[in-house]
């Protein structure tokens, strides 16, 4: 028994990370896939949760290239690997995959690159796909400035530059940049398990389950969560 490794953001009881993972796997990955699913992993994250999807799915990995060549000979024969290019997902066709992990990427990301990269995930979705990702999470009191504020710099092209690096997103944020990609927020969580005995340490970290609806999702004022 040991204490989870720090990067992976874990809960404070010692357990073995074996099982942590384990539980990871089960809770937000065999779910979502079938023999004939299309699954893309954004983040090679030291080859963790790509033996989960072996002899499950078509599995492709995008990380950056240095990443890839390090990696791209390793792996089983339903595993390939892509680059990430300027946070673009561009090997991928649009309405191509069927669901999309993520865990540990997300969470160096500037709203910016958040951004593109849920306009990515929309992109090459089929509808009804899903997405889960693992990422920062601010409490809103945490933000310097108000979401209205942050949106507006975030758009401007003026501004978009300077400003995007310094900020992280809230909730409210992360809603707004979600609907306005076009996608859903089904469930967000920081513990699963039965009796909720697995959980993020970290409490600005995030795990959110969300698709991609059959119909256009037009941002509004309401927000599911």
């Amino acid at each position: 028994m040991a204490l989870f490794p720090n990067f992976f953001g874990q809960a404070e009881k010692v357990i073995d990370p074996g099982i942590w993972r384990l539980s990871i796997i089960e809770a937000f990955i065999l779910p979502h896939l079938s023999s004939t699913s299309s699954a893309l992993q954004i983040g090679y994250d030291n080859g963790d949760w790509s033996k989960a999807f072996a002899s499950r799915a078509q599995l492709r990995i995008a990380d950056k290239k240095n990443i890839i060549e390090n990696i791209k000979n390793e792996g089983s024969s339903n595993i390939s690997y892509q680059q990430i290019d300027n946070d673009k997902l561009l090997f991928f066709a649009d309405n191509s995959i069927d669901f999309v992990w993520s865990f540990n990427y997300f969470i160096e990301l500037d709203i910016d690159s958040f951004r593109i990269f849920l306009e990515e995930i929309k992109r090459i979705l089929k509808p009804e796909g899903q997405a889960v990702i693992h990422h920062l999470q601010l409490d809103q009191s945490s933000c310097f400035c108000s979401i209205r504020e942050t949106i507006s710099k975030l758009f401007s092209s003026k501004l978009a530059h300077s400003t995007s690096a310094q900020m992280r997103p809230t909730k409210p944020i992360f809603l707004e940049l979600l609907h306005s990609s076009g996608l859903r927020l089904d469930a967000q969580t920081r513990s699963w398990g039965k009796f909720k005995q697995f959980a993020l340490k970290n409490q600005q970290q995030m795990i959110s389950i969300i698709s991609k609806p059959l119909e256009p999702y037009l941002l509004s004022n309401k927000h599911p969560l």
